[in-house]
């Protein structure tokens, strides 16, 4: 990794050079070889280092508490970021962190509205609306109804864009194909505020979500 560099490998080049007695200007000794492997080791212990860091703060990520639909229970289980998978539905709540790139099912205001922060993001710190599909928020009222839930999301492949979403939705019981947009998608790294509580459907998890797609 070190030599992806092209600065460490001019200096090795160099250094080979140096061992050539005809061309040498040290007398055929590496002169370059310790400095060159200085720099190297300081940039191995510092990129360990943050890669140390980064573990941590991906396992803290990983092992915050989300709560899972339980079909077999009927109801929402305690688990973890790392056991979420696409397809699976979540009960977000006010000041929880968005999880998962998610579809909005049903929210608890009448509208199926609900706000959240975005300045993880795009670092926008004013509220967004999020809307649930009106045929969705009438379909899906409790935790009944989402044990009964039978369909498909179509939707565009994981890509970075914030602030585009386009896809379709069948549900059973639902005659018209639903259409989808960026309103309706919750997004990892949001902030559910003034919102007692909202269903969502996971659609893109873990790398596949758009701030994931975002990062460098």
């Amino acid at each position: 990794m070190q030599f992806n560099k092209g600065s460490n490998v001019y200096f090795l080049i160099i250094t080979f050079m140096q061992m050539i007695d005809m061309i040498s200007i040290s007398g055929g000794q590496p002169a370059m070889a310790m400095p060159l492997f200085f720099v190297v080791l300081v940039s191995m212990v510092k990129d360990a280092f943050e890669d140390y860091k980064r573990k941590q703060a991906d396992d803290q990520e990983n092992n915050s508490n989300v709560q899972l639909y339980e079909p077999n229970s009927k109801k929402f289980i305690a688990s973890k970021w790392r056991n979420m998978h696409v397809g699976e539905i979540v009960r977000i709540k006010c000041d929880d962190q968005i999880p998962a790139d998610m579809l909005i099912l049903h929210t608890n205001d009448e509208k199926g509205s609900c706000y959240v922060e975005t300045k993880n993001l795009d670092g926008e710190t004013n509220l967004k609306i999020k809307t649930a599909n009106k045929d969705l928020q009438n379909k899906f009222l409790s935790e009944k109804e989402l044990n009964e839930i039978d369909g498909e999301v179509v939707c565009e492949p994981p890509n970075n864009a914030i602030y585009k979403f386009e896809g379709t939705c069948k549900v059973a019981g639902i005659q018209s194909t639903l259409s989808l947009n960026v309103d309706n998608l919750l997004l990892r790294g949001s902030i559910m505020r003034n919102t007692e509580w909202a269903y969502g459907l996971v659609i893109f998890q873990g790398h596949d979500t758009k701030i994931m797609r975002n990062s460098a």
